[in-house]
């Protein structure tokens, strides 16, 4: 009998969806341990159609889209300092936490929902409803 592997997410594998989770109405997805982001460091994962970069705030985890509305830089690639992130393409500037530009109202990046349960971490499968 053959049996499929499956794959945790990383930077470059799909999501193993057996390991998801309802919480809100919102569907989570498990993309890795908590704690391959340290503090002050990012990582992109793949969910679903979506790129999402998870950053480590002073042990706080955010999700936002990983791409730069500019012209579509990877944020993970981009330099963080505290809850901000710059793009490394042309310097755009965004708060992680809200998805913000920081230079003006012209430009915002979607967020994703965070839910660590123990060493798992799992992401939202949609943006979340921006208020």
């Amino acid at each position: 009998m053959l049996r499929a592997k499956r794959f945790r997410l990383t930077a470059v594998s799909s999501v193993d969806f057996s390991g998801s989770r309802v919480r809100d109405g919102a569907e989570y997805l498990f993309v890795g341990p908590a704690a391959d982001i340290r503090a002050g460091q990012s990582r992109a994962y793949r969910v679903g159609r979506y790129d999402v970069a998870v950053f480590n705030v002073a042990g706080e985890l955010y999700a936002i889209e990983n791409f730069c509305p500019h012209q579509g830089a990877p944020l993970t690639d981009g330099w963080v300092d505290g809850p901000l992130v710059t793009c490394s393409w042309h310097a755009w500037c965004f708060d992680v936490r809200t998805g913000t530009m920081t230079l003006g109202d012209f430009a915002m990046i979607p967020r994703f929902g965070v839910l660590v349960e123990g060493a798992d971490l799992f992401v939202t499968t949609e943006p979340l409803e921006e208020e």
